[in-house]
């Protein structure tokens, strides 16, 4: 898609919103942290997190945040 056709440069400029284009510069970074916040989502990531920092886990148990 074309920047121009995909942002309102106009309005941007009116409200003083800074406006880029970096074509093929960022494209694997962002399907990297794209998918890794795809896996983070499916492995329930954040949950187990709060397990850890509420001093809830003791031992691995596979049955944990199962997904499914």
């Amino acid at each position: 898609m074309q920047l121009a056709t995909a942002i309102d440069v106009d309005s941007a400029t009116e409200r003083n919103i800074p406006v880029g284009n970096t074509p093929d510069v960022l494209t694997e970074a962002t399907a990297d942290q794209a998918f890794a916040l795809l896996m983070a989502a499916a492995r329930r990531l954040m949950e187990g997190v709060a397990y850890v920092r509420n001093d809830q886990w003791k031992t691995w148990n596979p049955a944990v945040y199962q997904v499914g």
